[in-house]
This record gives C-alpha cells, structure tokens and sequence, in this order.
C-alpha cells in the first residue's frame, strides 16, 4: 500500500513540542489511526555531543511507548533532515506518515516514511514525495511531481505537472511553480513567488517573476 496503516493500538511519538508538532498531532489524532500521542525534544547539537545518553533516552521512550512510530515535527527542513538522521544513527525507530483525514491523495501517488500531509492538502497522480516532507494546508502538488526528501510546500502552495523539488527546499507561502519547473537543492523561494523557469540550488528567491535574490547556507534559518 502507499501509506501503511497503522494498527489503533500504535503509539505515535512526535519529536518536538512547537506549532508545526501542535498541527501534526491534531491531524494524528483525527485520522484515528493512534491510540495516543506523545511529545518529546531532542536537541541536535546535544545529541552529536552526548550519544549514548540519546541513545539512552530514545531507547526509553521506544519502550514505553511500544509499539510506537514516530515523526519529526519540526518545520525547518535542515533541522528536520538533521534530528532524523541522528535518531537513526542512534536507535531502530519505525517512522510514521501523517495524512489528514481531510488531505487527498492519489491512488497512484508514493508518499515516504516521515512525511506529513495537512488538512484540504492534494497530492496528484503519479506524484513521488520523499521520506521527511511536508505539504502544508491547500497546497496542491499536481501529476507527476517529485519531491526530494525533507523538501517543503508551505500553505497556498500551487505547482503545475512535473515539478521537482530538491532535497531540503523550501517553498514558502502561496507560491506557484509553473509546470515542469526544478528547485534545487536547499534553496527558498518567498512567499507569493511565480516561478517560471528552473532555480539553482542554495539560493533564495523570490518575486514575480522570481529572481534569484542571493546565495544562502544549507543550516540557514529561514522560518
């Protein structure tokens, strides 16, 4: 199946305590898919500097949770793809997918482990989305579309068919990606962008048309 379901005995454990974890719980909950749901926090920087004591602590909530999967509800998509790749490298963890009850996703479309799709969201046929992504409230991704892993659409997003977004980026607040167009990787466009042509990687930009604006840092925050 394209999203496994998971038994209504199943835990969820939700990495972080903010709005976008807030958003992600409340769509677990109405799925009625998880018999409960549990916030937890883990620092990155923390974890790289004391491993067998995050080891420790993932292991913990592991078993009292058990039998769990988790997400990672954090926004930003490098923090995201960071705190991801670090609980993996500590501990065996199941991921889970978060879908909406209210989302629409195709038949045919492939949604990875870790991604969350919110509420009134679309998801077209044939799509490809990533392990780690989020496709935020209305945002549409249209045929055919492929985005890399821990890429983002923000709310109001619109892209034509055969978009591809790379790994990390991020696509801010009612922007709309003409069909067939590439965002590399890492890069932001801002909000209420019309992109009409490919975006390199590591950039920001944005306007209408959007410009490149400047070059940024993968770690760069731009929430």
């Amino acid at each position: 199946m394209r999203i496994q379901k998971q038994r209504k005995e199943k835990q969820l454990v939700i990495v972080g305590k903010g709005g976008h974890a807030a958003v992600v719980a409340d769509a677990a909950a109405l799925s009625g898919m998880y018999a409960t749901i549990t916030h937890v926090e883990l620092d990155a920087q923390w974890m790289a500097q004391h491993p067998e004591q995050a080891a420790g602590m993932i292991a913990g909530w592991q078993a009292r949770c058990a039998p769990c999967a988790w997400i990672v509800g954090i926004g930003d998509n490098y923090r995201r793809a960071q705190l991801m790749t670090q609980i993996e490298a500590l501990h065996a963890v199941e991921w889970a997918t978060v879908c909406h009850p209210d989302s629409v996703v195709a038949a045919s479309a492939h949604i990875d482990a870790g991604s969350f799709v919110a509420a009134m969201a679309v998801v077209g046929v044939r799509c490809h989305v990533g392990r780690g992504c989020i496709i935020n409230h209305h945002a549409s991704l249209d045929h055919d579309s492929y985005m890399d892993a821990f890429s983002s659409l923000a709310p109001g997003v619109i892209t034509g068919g055969q978009v591809r977004i790379g790994q990390r980026a991020a696509i801010g607040l009612g922007v709309r990606l003409l069909q067939r167009v590439c965002i590399g990787h890492d890069t932001v466009i801002g909000a209420g962008a019309l992109v009409l042509r490919h975006v390199p990687a590591e950039v920001v930009a944005y306007g209408t048309p959007a410009q490149v604006i400047r070059r940024r840092r993968v770690d760069e925050p731009y929430l």
